[in-house]
């Protein structure tokens, strides 16, 4: 859900025609393409990993479970 908000928040904004690059520190980038968020390594042309609303929201959910165990 908290995907999806983003992405129309981003729709609302015109901001989906832009590549957002964002260093999220210890040597990885976030960059969003309009559908997938994608992750970077020591550079943020090393995009290695593309995290669909599906997986993202799996990653959230394990983020919360982490944080209540």
């Amino acid at each position: 859900m908290m995907y999806v908000c983003i992405v129309n928040y981003l729709i609302a904004s015109n901001i989906m025609d832009k590549e957002m690059i964002e260093y999220l520190g210890d040597g990885v980038y976030a960059s969003f393409d309009g559908y997938h968020i994608w992750l970077a390594v020591n550079h943020h042309e090393n995009k290695v990993v593309a995290l669909d609303p599906y997986v993202m929201k799996s990653l959230i959910e394990y983020n919360n479970k982490l944080k209540n165990e």
